[in-house]
């Protein structure tokens, strides 16, 4: 892994959560309960999304910290992805406790103020959306690519993910590629919003096929990154009942799962090669690669030595 990326990465970080505080300051009311939405929203997580965002961006040549379109593009990214985890960690859906080693926002606020700071993040973000500015040659640009990110989290996308999840039939095994339709919609699909938009917002004329192959990163790394989440998850002593139901390592053969990382491996690094995206395939190996320590210190070699292949 070139220590460049770690640098690039840390210096990304700090420019996204500062153009990310700045850009909700004007958008939240002047109320208490924004207590309730900074909570949720910082500290800033991993940031992945946004990460991926900057980094396509940097690819096609767009400096995506001098980039407004980045910043509230990014913004939108992370904002879209906290308003799914506070839902997620409600009573009704995970009932978790716990999310980055404190209390849930549920747990630290109450239900109704989780709910409803969710809710009002669903709208924040699109108002995020909103502040881009896409010149292009095609005056309905903008009407597709909002059609595009609607699509892809909304019903018929990450809405429809949660949808298949939480309506797993504890009687009734799923096949294996209908519980990879579930990764698909919940996490690959933000992944897929992440590097497409961020190159349509470079205003650059990405080709469509270029569209379309970073579509496929998008599909392919979701894919895997849940799958790895999941065998953290299955390491895990503590198991509640609904993470019995969904996670693959609890139900299907390890080997056919193994199968499956490594196709996602040599399609993610067959496609990065093909266009040159050296800043995108340098990050997530750097990813990769803290992956593979971690699963070694939780005695998996299998994978870990699987991730290093990429």
């Amino acid at each position: 892994m070139p220590k460049e990326i770690q640098k690039i990465s840390e210096s990304y970080v700090k420019h996204i959560d500062f153009a990310l505080r700045k850009n909700i300051s004007f958008a939240l009311p002047k109320h208490d309960f924004n207590t309730v939405y900074e909570y949720s929203l910082f500290p800033s997580g991993k940031l992945i999304r946004p990460l991926l965002c900057y980094m396509v961006a940097s690819d096609i040549g767009c400096d995506p910290t001098m980039s407004p379109n980045h910043h509230y593009f990014a913004s939108f990214l992370e904002i879209h992805h906290t308003y799914t985890l506070v839902h997620d960690d409600l009573p009704c859906m995970d009932d978790d406790d716990y999310r980055r080693d404190r209390l849930t926002t549920h747990k630290k606020y109450g239900e109704w103020q989780a709910l409803l700071s969710a809710d009002g993040l669903i709208n924040l973000s699109y108002q995020m959306l909103a502040m881009v500015k896409i010149h292009n040659s095609d005056p309905f640009l903008f009407n597709k690519f909002f059609k595009f990110i609607t699509h892809s989290l909304g019903p018929k996308g990450l809405i429809l993910g949660q949808v298949l999840d939480l309506s797993i039939d504890n009687n009734k095994k799923l096949h294996f590629n209908d519980f990879l339709k579930i990764h698909e919609l919940k996490t690959a699909r933000l992944f897929q919003v992440s590097l497409v938009g961020s190159a349509i917002v470079a205003n650059k004329n990405i080709k469509l096929c270029t569209l379309k192959d970073l579509y496929r990163v998008g599909y392919h790394f979701g894919i895997l990154f849940q799958l790895i989440d999941d065998l953290f998850d299955f390491k895990d002593q503590k198991h509640k009942s609904h993470e019995l139901q969904i996670n693959p390592f609890f139900l299907y053969e390890k080997k056919l799962i193994h199968q499956k990382m490594g196709i996602e491996l040599a399609s993610l690094k067959k496609l990065l090669t093909k266009h040159k995206l050296n800043y995108l395939n340098d990050f997530i190996g750097m990813y990769l690669e803290i992956f593979s320590e971690k699963l070694k210190k939780i005695d998996e070699l299998d994978v870990a030595l699987l991730l290093q292949t990429f």
